[in-house]
């Protein structure tokens, strides 16, 4: 039965299909966006496929699962505008980032996107100011580019900062039995608790040197940094036995 325009309603559709990538083709596959209208500021071409794609605003109030991620997806975070971008491939990572002037951390080894505004606050920031945004599912690769407002992390690398540093960020992570543990270990036997150590150490993702860690520790103990290490009765007995010899953690790295 004929159409009242005169086309089928298939031959309707195929012709808007058409028109609409003749107008796209006509613009070109990119557009240029920036921070204000007629300004030239901040300007970088976007793929207008992209576009074409609604944008998931992300904010620390309220945390978003993201079930899947398109390979045109594109992404913003609530205030970042102009900051930048960095990605965590292990706990040290992550914990080295959290104190930088970074503002925004993707762990990639467990698929979650941090707020850093550790200026309002210890860690990630002030509640709902800072802190988790995200959960990806699958642990997609991300980047800068799946950001609008954000580009990549220039500054130096991660190294994960002085080795004491390293040491006390480790004991956060251990359980205190486990630290008691290794305390005591270290007390009695230093060249086998310091290989314990930085085995414990390597395990949740720091890299400590052998050779500064003896005298790291030794300092540490002396400025009073352990003293509320509770060791166990069998550490306790030993050390009696040895009539309290050792005092120093690591032997100054003998």
């Amino acid at each position: 039965m004929p159409h009242d325009g005169g086309l089928q309603p298939q031959a309707e559709a195929a012709a808007t299909r058409a028109a609409s990538e003749e107008a796209v083709q006509a613009l070109g596959t990119h557009l240029a966006v920036g921070s204000g209208l007629g300004t030239g500021i901040g300007l970088k071409l976007v793929p207008l496929q992209r576009l074409l794609h609604t944008m998931l605003e992300f904010n620390a109030k309220k945390v978003s699962k993201v079930k899947a991620v398109d390979p045109d997806a594109s992404y913003s975070v609530e205030g970042t505008v102009g900051g930048s971008f960095a990605i965590a491939s292990n706990k040290k990572d992550l914990k080295a980032l959290m104190k930088s002037d970074v503002d925004v951390v993707y762990d990639e080894s467990k698929g979650k996107l941090f707020l850093n505004d550790n200026g309002t606050a210890k860690g990630w920031g002030a509640k709902k100011v800072g802190g988790l945004l995200a959960r990806f599912k699958g642990k997609p690769e991300l980047s800068a580019d799946h950001f609008e407002g954000l580009s990549a992390h220039t500054g130096d690398a991660i190294t994960g900062g002085d080795i004491k540093d390293q040491i006390a960020s480790l004991r956060e992570d251990l359980s205190d039995s486990k630290v008691s543990e290794l305390y005591g270990e270290t007390l009695i036997d230093p060249k086998k608790g310091l290989k314990s150590i930085a085995k414990a150490g390597k395990k949740e993702g720091y890299k400590l040197d052998k050779k500064e860690l003896g005298a790291a520790l030794d300092e540490m103990n002396d400025s009073g940094a352990f003293f509320d290490v509770e060791l166990d009765d069998a550490a306790l007995a030993t050390l009696m036995g040895m009539g309290g010899e050792v005092v120093q953690w690591g032997g100054g790295g003998s």
